[in-house]
């Protein structure tokens, strides 16, 4: 896509509609305004909006609106410029190779990255107590209150995603999820909880049990923690015959692959790759199957990190199960929303044909 071409903003959205964005990417609907089941993810009620004479959808689920520019940003997980350099391209507009005068785009800036160090400013994480042991102790109580109530946002989070009630409770029981409850805070969150083998303590807040994009990190760097650490025996670090194991995109399909009893880690970020020692402590000498959102992003990031692991790791066999046959994973999809579509029970077979794959590689 060439990022220096110009489009008029005005022009893209009184030439394309949402339903045009929709089918582009493979979500085919009806050219007319209405609420329909979400063309982008299962679901069994209709949630998802095509309003203002078709400029405009809002997916009800989890807040997201979009114009028809942002809802090609959304499902192409791009910038802004390329989703309207696509949307121009899309709706057969005639390009410029400078501003017209009137709405555009300028190019990208060089580099998106301060001359000067910036300031981190006192902001909410910083009002939140502590992370202590204690603290951790506190909120994994809190969250086997929660999965008991149905309203929670936990449970909430657990319904949208088809993880059981045993599941959730297995990750509370090894210090994987809690719940946090502050006067700062308007309702009970979840966190997500990183203690490694080393000690090593970090955690992540989800604000909004239906959207992993409100979510942030209250302690820790993404570079040192991965999802399911804690539930690692730091025995099975000296063993070089150690069963496979999964990685994902993710805390919530981690727990996912967990459901079904395998070794998981879920690396926290598409684009992250964990630092060396901790790849080599979890992956040397052991069959890794990488299990990433089956879009741009996903497919993009997973190659990444499987070269990376190639490259640097000894004795690991890598699969790049992103966007494989066996993992049932539609494009633009994710594990959760494959599990859900084919039904937990199901979809066993296909996680024991994944790690049926990876086994062979140890006999």
């Amino acid at each position: 896509m060439n990022k220096d071409k110009h489009y008029d903003i005005s022009s893209i959205k009184s030439s394309i509609f949402i339903w045009n964005v929709l089918a582009h990417f493979g979500y085919p609907v009806a050219e007319k305004c209405g609420v329909i089941k979400s063309p982008i993810r299962p679901e069994n009620s209709p949630s998802f909006s095509i309003y203002k004479a078709g400029t405009e959808a809002k997916d009800h689920s989890s807040g997201d609106h979009w114009d028809v520019i942002g809802l090609y940003e959304h499902l192409d997980q791009c910038s802004k410029h390329e989703a309207i350099v696509g949307c121009g391209k899309l709706a057969g507009l005639q390009a410029s190779g400078s501003p017209t005068g009137r709405l555009h785009v300028p190019p990208p800036p060089a580099s998106r990255l301060p001359t000067k160090p910036v300031q981190r400013e006192e902001g909410f994480v910083q009002s939140l107590p502590a992370l202590t042991p204690k603290l951790c102790a506190q909120m994994m109580m809190a969250a086997h209150e929660a999965i008991n109530d149905s309203s929670s946002p936990l449970s909430l989070f657990a319904h949208s995603k088809g993880l059981t009630k045993r599941t959730v409770i297995k990750a509370i029981n090894k210090g994987m999820v809690g719940v946090l409850k502050h006067k700062t805070l308007r309702l009970p969150v979840i966190v997500w909880m990183f203690k490694d083998w080393e000690g090593n303590i970090g955690a992540k807040i989800r604000f909004d049990p239906m959207s992993s994009r409100k979510t942030i990190w209250w302690q820790g760097g993404a570079k040192e923690f991965l999802f399911g650490d804690v539930a690692t025996c730091k025995s099975e670090m000296e063993n070089f015959e150690r069963p496979p194991i999964f990685l994902t995109e993710g805390e919530s399909d981690a727990l996912t692959i967990m459901q079904y009893g395998y070794p998981v880690l879920g690396i926290v970020g598409a684009n992250t790759i964990p630092n060396l020692p901790k790849l080599h402590a979890y992956l040397s000498h052991r069959p890794v199957g990488i299990v990433y959102d089956s879009d741009k992003a996903g497919i993009n990031s997973s190659t990444k990190l499987a070269d990376h692991i190639v490259d640097n790791l000894t004795g690991t066999t890598v699969y790049n199960l992103t966007n494989s046959g066996v993992m049932a994973i539609g494009a633009g999809s994710d594990i959760n929303e494959a599990m859900n579509e084919n039904g937990v029970e199901k979809y066993k077979n296909n996680m024991k044909l994944a790690h049926d794959l990876l086994l062979h590689q140890v006999k």
